[in-house]
């Protein structure tokens, strides 16, 4: 038996389709010259920023970025033409957006025209393809996009590296707009009270694209308010400090970062008074080069920190001082073995001593070769990365004890047992991204976590994302179509852990959209366990598609309610007993707007037979019905009650409307005016199914909540 409530959202990459390639010349735009010629100088000024961004080593990034901003004026006047999307996704990618590079790379190979542009580089055009599936979590399309192009490095083998990853039993969820914007936020630190502090990055300026980057950067407060956290509107004021690193177990020391002096680490003590002394810089710890993200060990007495300073395996390293008696710290030790040639970034130690950090790097392992019958036959350490092995299908095969990371930085562990450190192992997906995930802070309990991300599905940049995390680690189970992905914070303290069998599961597949437009909508997911009457999850579809999977566990009887703004809710249930077999379901979900005359089936409100008293799992569905009224104070509803043929048409009737009557009892006593609400019991004259079958019974069997009037 394991512990494990699986909920997948689904992202798709939606491009130009069946778009052919349009030149900027006067055949395509005769009658709009003026600007085709702006266009065509624009276009060649952000050429000429690129080619200096490409042979630049000090200000590369700043170029890409003026030349970005160029090619983007362009492309809003065409956005069909082949070679500047492949010049954007250039950028793009020279500036480590690798999102924003799959999605203009993937346009500009669907405008490939291979009768021109024959100087264009169509392997990376290929890579950027490739790129595209693997941060969807498509890894194995992205391998055979990789493979076609001979290309076996980074991707490639961070695809191999997914495909065998530990998966941990966790929702991670974005914080949401009370936190999060279109620019960065990162460096969370988690409050005992669950609040927890974080750097918001203003809009940059243009030196921020220089190497020595500079933000308008700010420290805020996020507070937990019902089920979302909001930010308070002032930012928390300390001189010549723009981040709070960390705080020690006490609470007696704080580390602050400063951007002064090329990056600096300052420490704050508090005496004898309520409040901490001014932060001040760390002799011995900071030098002229680039110090950050600090960490104390549980005793307090050692400084975990990563720097860029001469004499490091290379980029960021992680270093570690002791502070002695006299107050004073220690010469910095390099902590080589969890260095690697790339950047070590964002360290963090759990209560348990174990040690958390981002890295773009990779680790020594085991590598096995296996025989046919599946014996080793060959052992060897190697750096991870050097040797590929590739099983009978031809994918990259690694062993379980897989250290090398998914894309851009991942989070590792690492623990000391007082001699050496143990080899840094990565945490595993979903808290780990083929994007880059940094800054993880585990709460004292174990249960909570924060990180900064900027995978798919985000507002923008670097986000704050809640891991709350349910159970041991087990093993990965690949889902090729869906990411595993739950894709918004409500709620997310009352997530429970589910004991069931895994093998038996329902998975429900599909898209929401508008009744009436069938345009796809994005929708919020709410997912209760009835019986308990506790909500599970709520979460989002994917904002262009509608696209939703649901992997529910056997065992409960789940209540679905699906929400949009000025749209009913639709409800939905899901009885799955413990006997129930594994199936999957796939449907489309249409949500009605708010007008007079449009009627949902409230399916998750229940009776015992020939009874019209509430029973206790229709609790959440009156909750919803009640949100919807109290959030549109303006429409009049009429609830009915309906039955199958069984029985006398008479008694059906009468039975009917005492059910309908119930649950208007229901929203009276929660508050709802009743005369806003009216009831109708229509027996079985109104069916909505066959009676021959119980399904079709089933189905008539229903409750109906009708929008009658709508005030002004």
């Amino acid at each position: 038996m394991k512990k494990f409530l699986f909920i997948i959202i689904s992202t798709v990459f939606v491009a130009t389709l069946g778009a052919q390639n349009v030149d900027f010349t006067t055949e395509n735009f005769p009658n709009d010259t003026k600007a085709l010629k702006q266009a065509q100088k624009t276009i060649k000024a952000g050429d000429k920023l690129l080619k200096k961004a490409n042979k630049s080593k000090k200000d590369a990034q700043y170029q890409r970025a003026l030349a970005l901003e160029k090619y983007l004026d362009a492309n809003e006047f065409n956005p069909n033409n082949m070679r500047l999307n492949y010049s954007i996704a250039d950028c793009y990618y020279g500036m480590n957006n690798l999102p924003m590079a799959a999605k203009y790379g993937v346009i500009a190979k669907q405008l490939d025209d291979t009768s021109v542009n024959k100087d264009l580089d169509r392997a990376k055009l290929s890579l950027y393809e490739g790129l595209s599936y693997q941060l969807d979590g498509k890894y194995r399309e992205a391998i055979n996009v990789y493979k076609a192009i001979n290309y076996t490095d980074q991707h490639y083998v961070e695809c191999g590296n997914a495909l065998h990853a530990t998966e941990v039993n966790c929702f991670v969820d974005n914080a949401g707009v009370g936190v999060n914007t279109q620019y960065g936020e990162y460096t969370p630190v988690l409050n005992s009270d669950g609040s927890f502090t974080y750097v918001g990055r203003n809009r940059p300026t243009k030196e921020a694209y220089a190497d020595n980057v500079k933000f308008s950067e700010a420290i805020y407060k996020a507070n937990l308010a019902g089920t979302v956290y909001t930010t308070d509107a002032n930012p928390i004021e300390k001189e010549g400090v723009v981040a709070l690193e960390t705080v020690s177990k006490n609470g007696n020391r704080v580390i602050y970062y400063s951007p002064d002096n090329g990056g600096d680490l300052m420490e704050a003590i508090r005496g004898g008074g309520s409040k901490a002394a001014t932060p001040k810089a760390i002799k011995k710890i900071n030098s002229s080069y680039h110090e950050s993200s600090a960490a104390y060990s549980v005793t307090g007495d050692t400084l975990f920190f990563c720097s860029n300073r001469k004499g490091g395996k290379g980029g960021h390293d992680i270093y570690m001082s002791v502070r002695g008696k006299n107050g004073k710290y220690s010469k910095p030790v390099n902590l080589a073995k969890l260095n690697t040639a790339e950047d070590e970034l964002s360290v963090f130690v759990a209560a348990d001593g174990t040690l958390y950090f981002s890295s773009r790097g990779t680790y020594p392992l085991e590598y096995f070769t296996y025989d046919s019958a599946g014996t080793i036959i060959k052992t060897a350490e190697y750096e991870f990365g050097i040797q590929h092995l590739l099983d009978e299908d031809g994918y990259p095969l690694y062993d379980r004890q897989l250290n090398g990371g998914l894309g851009g930085y991942d989070i590792y562990s690492a623990k000391f047992d007082g001699t050496t450190w143990s080899t840094p192992q990565n945490v595993g997906v979903p808290i780990n991204s083929p994007a880059d995930d940094i800054y993880f802070y585990l709460s004292g309990d174990g249960k909570t976590a924060l990180l900064s991300s900027d995978r798919n599905g985000g507002m923008g940049g670097l986000d704050i994302y809640i891991v709350t995390l349910l159970g041991e680690k087990k093993e990965f189970q690949m889902y090729e179509e869906t990411q595993l992905l739950a894709a918004n914070l409500p709620d997310i303290f009352s997530a429970k852990e589910i004991t069931i069998e895994q093998e038996h599961k329902t998975i429900v597949k599909g898209t929401v959209i508008d009744a009436k437009t069938k345009q796809p909508i994005a929708a919020t997911f709410e997912l209760s366990d009835l019986g308990a009457g506790e909500q599970l999850a709520n979460f989002q579809t994917d904002s262009i598609s509608g696209q939703y999977t649901l992997d529910l566990p056997s065992g409960y009887n789940y209540g679905l309610a699906v929400k949009a703004p000025g749209y009913l809710f639709y409800s939905q249930n899901f009885e799955l007993p413990d006997s129930a077999a594994s199936a999957t379901i796939e449907q489309v979900i249409t949500l009605k707007k708010i007008e007079v005359n449009q009627v949902i089936v409230l399916r998750n409100i229940f009776f015992d037979v020939g009874k019209a008293t509430l029973k206790k799992e229709s609790e959440i569905e009156i909750e919803n019905a009640y949100k919807l009224m109290v959030e549109n104070p303006n429409i009049n509803i009429e609830i009915s009650g309906h039955t199958d043929n069984t029985g006398s048409a008479a008694t059906n009737k009468k039975l009917s409307l005492a059910r309908a009557n119930s649950v208007i009892n229901a929203l009276v006593a929660k508050g709802i005016d009743k005369k806003r609400l009216s009831g109708a019991g229509f027996g079985p004259s109104q069916p909505v199914a066959s009676n021959k079958t119980e399904e079709g019974r089933a189905q008539n069997r229903r409750i109906e909540f009708k929008i009658v009037k709508i005030t002004n």
